[in-house]
């Protein structure tokens, strides 16, 4: 019964203290565990944007036919309106009908344009802010001259001025 405690005692004492290598082991092996997942994280995030803009440019082109067609269709119809064919109710489809494929299409450019920045951002670019060097060199020259800003204090176009100069 003794020796049953004793081995029990010192197994437990074992587990407790690890040796710094098994930790610096264990440290190791959990830093390319998640290296691992980021990485995975990253393509994923790259694939479902890719795939989305697949999918929306054959959206987008289905919808492009829509909108040329519709025209068409609105010219019929007022054409069948002024030859006493049909009423006016016609006309007024035909016009909410073009409208609405346009109001589509403006809506998938847009959904378009935010997985484009998406996938930019997934694939490791984003916005960069001017450097602080280019922010005094514009805060300087709007010193000096408070015409060349259109916008006022913080204006674009002064930093863009003096990014150009």
């Amino acid at each position: 019964m003794v020796l049953w405690i004793v081995c029990c005692a010192d197994h437990l004492r074992r587990g407790k203290t690890a040796s710094p290598s098994d930790q610096a082991i264990a440290a190791y092996d959990q830093s390319v565990a998640n290296y691992r997942q980021t990485v995975l994280s990253g393509f994923e995030q790259v694939e479902d944007n890719v795939a989305a803009l697949r999918i929306l440019e054959r959206e987008a082109q289905t919808q492009d036919k829509a909108v040329a067609a519709a025209p068409k269709y609105l010219d019929l119809a007022v054409t069948r309106y002024k030859g006493g064919v049909t009423s006016y109710l016609e006309v007024t489809t035909a016009q909410s009908a073009s409208l609405a494929d346009q109001v589509t299409a403006v809506n998938l450019l847009g959904r378009r344009m935010v997985d484009s920045v998406l996938l930019i951002q997934a694939l490791g670019g984003g916005w960069v802010p001017f450097p602080n060097a280019l922010n005094a060199a514009a805060n300087s020259r709007r010193a000096q001259s408070d015409s060349s800003s259109a916008l006022g204090d913080g204006g674009y176009i002064v930093q863009l001025r003096a990014f150009l100069d």
